[in-house]
């Protein structure tokens, strides 16, 4: 069975095919499909990820997955929320996405942090009608990097987990996807694709 993950991040592609890892199933980045980017014009994380996976369901004909996922900061009024791969410029790096964060959170003393991923899954011949699943996971912002801030996404350096007293970037891959939004709402996805793939996986071969 071939799913379409609905990302040009290859990263975030990468993360998601190795949580969501199953036998049977064969996940394909939207790219290399031909289906171009798709404009977030939701207002919510869960309404992204809907556009996301019933656009990419609909190009390709093949189930899709599309996912939106950001930070959220209760100091800055839930910023940078639906913008967090984005907020410092379209063209910002990873390290200028985290410059910008410190210097919008500088002197500030509520460091509260939310991850938050939603992923939707769409049927090409159902399109209006997806599957969304949420994860969340809480910890403080730093006010510098630890870790390898080259590996992981944009702010794993910056998110610290109290119950672990680590960064995400200071631990592994495999104990970051038990603790991180992404695994929570990949784990609940994957449950749902493996009664899919019981039920009716050679219809999306």
């Amino acid at each position: 069975m071939r799913v379409v993950i609905a990302t040009h991040n290859k990263d975030k592609f990468y993360e998601l095919e190795e949580l969501l890892k199953l036998d049977g199933v064969e996940y394909i980045p939207a790219g290399v499909l031909g289906v171009g980017e798709i404009e977030e014009t939701g207002s919510t994380f869960e309404e992204n990820a809907i556009l996301k996976a019933k656009h990419v369901a609909r190009e390709t004909g093949y189930l899709s997955i599309g996912d939106d996922s950001g930070m959220m900061l209760p100091a800055l009024d839930g910023y940078p929320g639906l913008i967090s791969a984005r907020c410092a410029g379209e063209d910002a790096t990873d390290e200028d996405l985290r410059q910008h964060i410190l210097e919008k959170m500088d002197g500030v003393s509520d460091r509260r942090v939310s991850f938050i991923c939603a992923l939707a899954l769409s049927r090409p011949d159902d399109i209006e009608y997806p599957i969304v699943l949420i994860g969340e996971c809480h910890g403080e912002l730093l006010e510098a990097a630890r870790g390898n801030a080259d590996e992981g996404l944009q702010y794993d350096s910056l998110f610290y987990d109290p119950s672990i007293g680590k960064t995400f970037a200071e631990i592994s891959k495999e104990e970051k996807h038990q603790r991180s939004h992404r695994g929570y709402a990949a784990r609940a996805m994957k449950n749902y694709l493996r009664a899919v793939l019981r039920l009716e996986g050679d219809i999306y071969e």
